[in-house]
Formats: structure tokens, sequence, C-alpha cells
């Protein structure tokens, strides 16, 4: 079987696919780069490391919410969904301390001018100076405070027997988390301590619209903080 020909790329006369070089000008004839096995070899080695990379990054919860730091300075251990876990912080040295925190992951539901009972998830976050809640929407999308001052927030928590407390938080400039500080720590973490399904309705001071509401267990925290 005679070989195809084809045009060389360099004079344009025709020459036999499978020739070295053209007999007219001398020019080689090589194969087109896609055609290379080494060109596939680095596609397939480039494609990999994307995914790869991708792998790495999406480091997500069951519930397809992003994993939350209890701190700047915590440790890296994955909380668990089905009860309260304690962990310890860590110093500049990456060593355990004897500061501990609890937390417990949670999903609920927000509201505001352009949803209504969208999904949300979050985390719950315990130590002995301050109680934190990060929320997420849609799962994914931090509520942070974008403002140059600290941005209030009400929370009203009600119990199993039907009894509401009400607690003023805040959310730092530039903060990823809400904070319940001073006196209040106390008072809540008396009444997540007595055990059932505990329902918390968030909202901001200034604006009622947006809201965050959510349901979490507290069984077994007594247990775990005395």
């Amino acid at each position: 079987m005679s070989a195809k020909m084809i045009n060389c790329k360099s004079c344009g006369n025709e020459i036999a696919s499978n020739a070295k070089t053209c007999p007219g000008c001398g020019a080689k004839n090589s194969k087109p780069i896609f055609k290379k096995w080494w060109f596939w070899l680095i596609i397939v080695l480039f494609i990999g490391g994307i995914l790869g990379s991708s792998t790495d990054d999406n480091d997500t919860t069951v519930d397809g919410s992003k994993t939350v730091a209890a701190d700047g300075n915590a440790t890296s251990e994955q909380v668990n969904t089905e009860t309260w876990k304690k962990s310890f912080y860590v110093d500049e040295f990456d060593e355990l301390t004897d500061e501990w925190f609890v937390s417990r992951e949670f999903t609920g539901t927000f509201s505001n001018s352009a949803a209504t009972n969208s999904p949300l998830s979050g985390q719950l976050v315990i130590d002995s100076e301050k109680i934190s809640i990060f929320l997420f929407k849609y799962y994914k999308n931090q509520v942070k405070n974008p403002y140059s001052f600290s941005q209030k927030y009400e929370i009203s928590v009600r119990l199993e027997n039907g009894s509401t407390s009400e607690f003023t938080s805040s959310m730092h400039s530039d903060g990823d988390r809400i904070l319940v500080t001073g006196s209040s720590v106390e008072t809540l973490k008396e009444l997540l301590k007595n055990g059932g399904k505990i329902k918390f309705y968030i909202c901001e001071a200034d604006n009622s619209i947006t809201n965050y509401l959510f349901e979490i267990s507290s069984d077994n925290l007594k247990d775990i903080i005395g």
C-alpha cells in the first residue's frame, strides 16, 4: 500500500507521510505535537495534578459544608456531627495546652430579602471564655462581617419545655463568627447542659429580615464540660 501523501510544511510540495525529509527542500517531516506520545503523557500528568489539588482543597463535612476551625490556634481534629466533641487548643509551638473547647455541627435554614428558609449549616463552639457560632449559607457561603464596625445580633434560645431566653451577641469587624461573651456565656452554657433539643433563632439587631434558625441536641454536653 502506498504511503499517504501530504504537503510539506516548508515548501508545500507533496511528499509521502512517512518520509523523514522533503525531497524538494530537505525540511524535516515531523509529526504534529499532538500525535507524539510524550505530549499526551504531559496532558495526563497535568490533569491528574489539578484533580489531586482540587480534592485536597475540598475538605467538606458530611452535609457539604466546609470544616470550620474553632480558632486560629486550635487543633485540626474534625468535629463529630453526631455528638459534642472535646478538643484542646495548641500553643505557638503547636503543642497541646490545657485550654479546651467543645464543638458540634448543625444544619438549619436562613431567610433574608432574597431567600426564604434556604439551607444553612454551621458549628457551635464553646470554651471557658466564649461561645462562637459559625454560619454557612447554602452549606458553603460563610457569614462574615465586611463592615469596619462590630455587628450586633440577637439570639433567642428555646428549650424543649417551651421556655425562651434572649442573648445579645456580636461579630467583630472583618469577623467570621458570632460571639457570645461576658456573663451570658455561663448562662447559655447552663441552658445547653439541660439536655434535649434546643432551638436557636438569630437575627441581626438592626435587620430582623436576615435571620437564622437551627436546632441542636445538647445531650451529653454536661458530661463533657461538667
